[in-house]
């Protein structure tokens, strides 16, 4: 378990900083595809709001309601943010038992 939520932990920042350049540059392929490409995690990670979060990005550019994409992806940020302190207190925690 500490391994899979290190791997998560180390990985994500990355793809949530390529979120972010994507809505800079208003890249909504590309915005797609990262959120694509961090839903399974999300899921594997039991964030079911973030994945939620990630399925709404990839049907709002789908869909083409570009509008909507700089605050999906906000809401996205934002519930990662919240899981992050969560798993690294729950990785803290596993540390210490084992």
């Amino acid at each position: 378990m500490k391994r899979y939520i290190s791997m998560y932990l180390s990985g994500t920042p990355e793809i949530i900083a390529n979120m972010a350049q994507n809505v800079k540059e208003q890249d909504w392929e590309h915005l797609r595809i990262n959120a694509h490409s961090l839903k399974p995690q999300a899921e594997f990670m039991g964030d079911a709001a973030l994945h939620s979060a990630l399925i709404e990005i990839e049907t709002a550019v789908k869909d083409k309601r570009i509008d909507s994409l700089e605050a999906l992806f906000l809401k996205a940020k934002q519930l990662y943010e919240a899981s992050e302190s969560m798993l690294n207190n729950h990785l803290e925690t596993l540390t210490q038992l084992s």
